[in-house]
């Protein structure tokens, strides 16, 4: 019986094989099918390269918390840290035995705007090269090609917006950079091999493997997978690997070739076996009721709630299958009005405090993904602040929801009712730059500005 994982970011010198999976670096060995597990770290690790000489592996770990460029015998061994950047960066490739490639937004005014920097594996301080922004790079005989946004499109698939990848050309290494083709997708992972350009896109729907010449002419297909997209492309030169689904495919050049790499995976796949949780450190929300001797809460999807001092702990609702939000007590502090997403879309519940009444499901209200809830000091109403920057108003007794105000150019910033329960006070925006408080009267159902528009 063979066993399978999830395989990502794969790399190859010949018939050695690296990839990331169960987050850590395995080595897998394309003649003899041995597989060895690299690393065992806390942090994961990501967008591993072999060197050319295929005597070290260069990835990106998160030991320290930061994103930052190791360094490792492709052999197994104690890893290097290179970089202490603290920002979002993968390796890129090798330029040489000795000097590794990355994109980092480190220095960038905007966190989506990248720069290829260059570090040696001795630890050197990086060094920005000169070729403008970029995710990517690779080198042929004298061109020098450049992935701008070049992303995962797996991400986002069939983007076509404006920051969608492509693929930039220096023919004769005089940064002088050309779009190197026009196809209405989003390209990624540019490789150079044999004075052609291969690289991912998905401008027929799915993303595959295409080339075409340094002109960007005669373009050519040479994947053809139809469920799952091509995806963290690399090459050394005479083959190219790449993750469709959970699996690793090798692409050989000469052939014009693919097919899938058969691993037996033995691993003990710690993270997929049951654990028990602790449910304080998974917790998302609570509330009291009025009498502080209760409090409703949700921790990891999951509702319950439960005496302060004393008694059982309930779980309302259904054990698996559905994630509850933002519970708050209401009706005396017996009844429990909690949001869910049985049925695919947010809708409004209220359960008995310990579950032993029917629950009452509120199916016909367009309450939009609640943010914020806050329950009336005097009446079953209900605040409720969306995602469509609403305020509403839930009456728990009639069943009918009404709209306060909404926020049109941000969201609403806080609200609250006053202790007597007769007036909502709420931040709301006026314009693009500048927001008010308001208060709402509920008997006259007017709102009114009370304070003068500040700057955000």
């Amino acid at each position: 019986m063979s066993y399978s994982g999830y395989y990502r970011f794969p790399t190859i010198n010949r018939k050695h094989l690296v990839f990331v999976c169960e987050d850590d670096l395995w080595s897998y060995n394309l003649e003899d099918s041995s597989l060895s597990r690299l690393t065992s770290n806390y942090g994961a690790v990501s967008t591993p390269r072999l060197s050319p000489d295929g005597k070290h592996i260069a990835f990106v770990g998160t030991e320290d918390g930061d994103m930052e460029i190791y360094v490792m015998p492709a052999l197994g061994g104690p890893a290097k840290r290179l970089t202490y950047l603290g920002s979002t960066l993968k390796v890129a490739g090798w330029k040489n035995n000795n000097e590794i490639l990355f994109s980092s937004n480190h220095g960038m005014p905007f966190p989506r705007m990248f720069d290829i920097h260059s570090v040696n594996i001795k630890g050197d301080f990086p060094k920005c090269l000169a070729f403008g922004m970029g995710n990517d790079i690779a080198f042929g005989q004298k061109s020098v090609i450049l992935g701008k946004n070049t992303a995962d499109p797996a991400r986002w698939k069939r983007y076509r917006g404006g920051t969608a990848g492509e693929i930039w050309i220096d023919k004769n290494g005089a940064c002088d950079f050309k779009k190197l083709i026009n196809l209405k997708g989003n390209l990624a992972c540019p490789i150079s091999i044999n004075n052609k350009v291969y690289f991912l896109s998905d401008h027929d729907g799915v993303g595959n493997i295409y080339s075409c010449s340094e002109s960007g002419k005669g373009l050519k297909q040479h994947t053809h997978h139809k469920n799952y997209y091509a995806r963290n492309a690399s090459s050394d030169g005479e083959s190219i690997v790449y993750h469709s689904g959970a699996d690793i495919w090798i692409y050989d050049v000469t052939s014009s070739s693919s097919q899938k790499i058969e691993i037996d995976f033995r691993s003990p796949m710690i993270q997929k076996s049951r654990k028990y949780a602790s449910v304080q450190n998974y917790l998302e929300d609570y509330a009291l009721d009025k009498q502080n001797s209760m409090i409703s809460y949700t921790s990891r999807g999951k509702f319950f709630t439960m005496g302060n001092w004393d008694g059982p702990v309930f779980q309302l609702g259904d054990s698996h299958g559905v994630r509850y939000r933002l519970p708050r007590f209401f009706k005396n502090d017996e009844k429990v009005l909690v949001f869910s997403d049985q049925g695919g879309e947010e809708r409004a519940e209220i359960h008995h405090f310990d579950g032993s009444k029917r629950v009452k499901v509120l199916e016909k209200l367009k309450i939009g993904r609640p943010y914020e809830v806050k329950i009336s000091p005097k009446e079953d109403k209900a605040l409720i602040h969306n995602h469509k920057h609403e305020l509403l108003l839930l009456d728990l007794s009639k069943e009918k929801l009404t709209k306060i105000d909404r926020s049109e150019y941000s969201p609403i910033g806080g609200f609250d009712w006053s202790p007597d329960g007769k007036y909502i006070a709420y931040d709301c925006s006026l314009n693009r730059r500048s927001s008010a408080i308001k208060i709402h009267e509920l008997k006259t159902s007017k709102s009114h500005i009370v304070t003068n528009p500040v700057l955000h």
